[in-house]
């Protein structure tokens, strides 16, 4: 659920599940729509069996997309430091809720 906040946060176009991922209309929907808090049914979304699978659709279909891997390695950023295309980030301090 978090990764689709984050996501719809960060103006991505769809999200790419792959395997046992939990996924809208697939298995762990209910356990999902409890975390994401919605933004599943904003963000649409492709799943596929294998990552092989969802490579191909990427590269065929969203050949200019930055694609971003949510995972912790050596080499991994956090998540709020990467510059996204197509939306402005604001601080925190700087927001005002009305």
């Amino acid at each position: 659920g978090s990764i689709y906040r984050s996501a719809e946060a960060c103006g991505c176009l769809e999200i790419v599940t792959t395997g046992i991922t939990p996924h809208p209309n697939g298995n762990g929907s209910e356990k999902l729509a409890k975390s994401a808090l919605g933004a599943e049914q904003i963000l649409p979304t492709k799943h596929f069996a294998t990552v092989r699978q969802a490579m191909e659709y990427l590269k065929k279909y969203r050949p200019n997309v930055m694609l971003v891997g949510m995972e912790t390695t050596e080499r991994s950023k956090l998540y709020n430091v990467i510059k996204y295309p197509g939306r402005e980030a604001a601080s925190s301090d700087k927001l005002i809720v009305e």
